[in-house]
């Protein structure tokens, strides 16, 4: 149908009209702001590259001195010993997908396995392989190489900046676990120097997310599970008057359905992108299997945020990579309503309605949230949960209580202040800004669907990120300086030399 659709003479007209409007975009300001290189010289001259090269240079040093230690190299030799290697490399998981015999280190593999394990282990296990991830990363002889050899991206500093944001939101802290909360942040986001260095090429990137993929399988399982066996929550984030045709919303092993919706606002791009790089049969039909469990789970979560995150996201996918047929789909939409069911056209239909209870204690925080804020905006009140509580309760509206302020911007404004929200701001901006560079100047095909998947993935992500804290959940919060360690790494191998 949608071939028969292409060769009409409607389709013909609407494509010249979208060539017209798509000629005068090119030179909007919007269209300038992503898609426009930098000057080389202008970029390389600048303070905050010579920054990023001095503090580079003192990693250097120390993680030299550190390899030479005596302990490292006994730890090294530990872990590369002839036997285990051989258990990694001949791996009959890993040659199912193409990887055995790489030669691939012990740290790459713990790597691996906290992308494979992250949506599935309680947060400080969690916590746990991201420190046996940075500690062997940094020890490894190839970071002290990469170190060297990688040229430096805007991104390094932010995240440095954004490290700081963390400090003073400790530093504000009225929470009586701040420590902990701090120090599990720092990790997290310090995830990014070691897979920014350690990922150095495009087989390392590729396999990383095809480990991040391979897990969702699972996760989805799980989902799946607890529909079938009715073991999800009914009642707790659903107003059962308004959805009495909703039984329940999955959460898998998220505990929270619009936190399981925000996973797959990454899993769904992500596996679809590997579903078309992938070349081998048995591999498309995994990641295919991946492609529409992950769809059919986030219907199940029934939640509209991450809904209207992957409309916005998955549209830019296909504007960028697949237009021909975006325009026979938007004429094919409207007939989806007589195969949707009906409780999901409700649910849709039903976003701004305050006379649903989740809709309207969400307005009612973000109204204390802002008065508050009028109050805090320059400098936040700390991290925790309890900050934000001591300082909302006075504004509380309707002398409704929350935990957070159910908003990722308005969360930011009140753990870190204004600092801690522009450096978020231009860290989106820039890792979204590279992505798009890449896509303009791919090294390889692979490349470009890969960056335009992670684009899809950030824009829903950030999208639902207006309606609810995306950042509630640790996990949560690591995988998206994960994902963005990975989106930064492909920018670097990915994208041919910048101008």
């Amino acid at each position: 149908m949608i071939k028969l659709f292409q060769s009409s003479k409607i389709y013909e007209i609407i494509r010249k009209i979208y060539l017209f409007l798509l000629i005068p975009f090119r030179d909007t300001f919007v269209y300038k702001l992503f898609m426009t290189d930098l000057g080389k010289d202008l970029w390389q001259n600048s303070l905050v590259y010579k920054l990023i090269l001095a503090i580079r240079a003192l990693l250097s040093k120390i993680s030299g001195f550190l390899t030479e230690s005596v302990t490292v190299t006994c730890v090294r030799k530990v872990f590369s010993k002839t036997t285990l290697s051989e258990v990694i490399s001949t791996s009959k998981i890993l040659g199912w997908f193409g990887v055995s015999g790489e030669g691939y280190s012990f740290n790459f593999f713990i790597f691996l396995l906290l992308l494979f394990l992250a949506g599935i282990l309680p947060t400080m296990a969690v916590v746990g392989l991201v420190l046996l991830t940075l500690a062997f990363s940094f020890f490894d002889s190839d970071f002290k190489q990469n170190l060297s050899k990688t040229k430096p991206i805007f991104t390094d500093a932010l995240i440095g900046l954004y490290l700081v944001s963390l400090v003073w939101g400790l530093f504000l802290s009225k929470d009586p676990g701040k420590l902990q909360i701090f120090l599990v942040y720092f990790v997290f986001v310090g995830l990014y120097y070691g897979v920014r260095y350690y990922i150095s090429s495009e087989r390392r990137l590729i396999l990383s997310v095809s480990y991040f993929t391979l897990s969702g399988i699972f996760v989805c399982g799980y989902g799946f599970l607890q529909y079938l066996t009715g073991s999800y929550e009914t009642t707790t984030w659903t107003d059962t008057q308004l959805f009495s045709d909703i039984s329940g919303r999955i959460y898998s092993t998220f505990q929270n359905p619009n936190v399981f919706g925000e996973y797959l606002l990454f899993l769904i791009p992500i596996s679809i992108a590997m579903f078309l790089i992938s070349k081998n049969k048995f591999h498309k039909v995994v990641y295919g299997g991946c492609v529409l469990a992950s769809l059919a789970c986030l219907i199940l979560t029934y939640s509209r945020g991450c809904w209207l995150g992957l409309i916005a996201g998955m549209g830019l996918f296909l504007l960028l990579l697949y237009k021909k047929t975006l325009i026979p789909l938007f004429f094919l939409a409207p007939f989806s309503i007589f195969v949707i069911p009906q409780n999901i056209i409700n649910r849709f239909l039903s976003i701004g309605n305050l006379k649903d209870g989740s809709t309207a204690f969400r307005v009612y925080v973000w109204r204390g949230t802002v008065d508050m804020l009028k109050k805090l905006w320059p400098t936040g009140a700390g991290l925790g949960n309890y900050s934000f509580e001591v300082s909302y309760a006075p504004f509380a509206y309707m002398d409704i209580m929350a935990p957070h302020s159910h908003s990722l911007y308005f969360h930011l404004l009140s753990e870190t202040g204004l600092f801690g929200f522009l450096v978020f701001v231009l860290l989106a901006y820039f890792i979204l800004r590279q992505l798009f560079l890449v896509y303009k100047h791919p090294k390889s095909r692979e490349m470009q669907i890969l960056a335009i998947a992670l684009v899809s993935g950030f824009v829903s992500f950030l999208i639902q990120g207006f309606f609810d804290n995306t950042f509630y959940n640790y996990r949560m919060y690591m995988l998206f300086f994960a994902l963005l360690s990975l989106a930064a790494s492909l920018y670097a191998v990915g994208g041919k030399e910048k101008a």
